[in-house]
């Protein structure tokens, strides 16, 4: 972890920390926050659109539900010879009170390395890995990493190409602060303004 890295993810976590001594009203600091790496990939993607659907629960639009149906129905058909698919596992975060749930697409584990294949129902970008599925990506190798106690080789597959990312828990740790202070109320996220945003759901409250 590089000295600008470890000063951000110290910060966010000692901001994190101090809401929990003193909360804000409707936070339980005895009852552990549970992440998800499908609500770490939505809150990459869009940390506005993340606060939305937690306070408005707002369904997606009717062609997002669609692509969201066909990717689980991709899972669902994925089969690999020596893979385990869609196998429950959870590690706990003691620094930020919280616990991390989830199913690795597949994984397999190979002499001292486990392979975990993250599985995407879109093309990728020119270059590396969207954001978002870089850290759910990541995610799923810390649950791995934490409960068989091995490397983890990520390989996220899109429909038009194999991309491999690199184990990066720094990383992850930025992220995970960042999610939890905006969880418990310690951060207001903004808005990450694309194309994609035609196809929110939220866009009259988004200003």
């Amino acid at each position: 972890m590089d000295k600008k890295t470890y000063y951000q993810t110290r910060n966010k976590i000692f901001n994190v920390i101090w809401i929990s001594i003193i909360p804000p009203r409707g936070y339980n600091r005895r009852k552990k926050i549970v992440i998800l790496p499908s609500e770490l990939h939505k809150f990459v993607f869009c940390p506005k659109q993340f606060l939305f659907d937690k306070k408005l629960k707002r369904k997606p639009p009717l062609k997002r539900r669609i692509l969201i149906l066909i990717g689980k129905i991709k899972h669902y058909l994925y089969i690999k010879r020596g893979y385990k698919k869609e196998h429950l596992l959870e590690a706990e975060i003691p620094w930020l009170n919280a616990v991390l749930i989830g199913k690795p697409d597949a994984f397999k584990v190979k002499d001292n390395v486990i392979i975990l294949e993250e599985l995407k129902n879109r093309n990728g970008p020119l270059n590396g890995a969207w954001d978002s599925d870089v850290i759910q990506a990541l995610a799923y190798a810390y649950l791995l990493k934490e409960n068989y106690g091995k490397n983890v080789k990520i390989t996220i597959i899109y429909k038009n190409r194999k991309v491999e990312v690199p184990y990066n828990e720094a990383l992850l740790k930025l992220c995970l602060a960042d999610y939890v202070a905006v969880a418990i109320g310690a951060s207001v996220p903004i808005a990450k303004k694309s194309g994609k945003c035609r196809w929110c759901q939220y866009q009259a409250e988004c200003k």
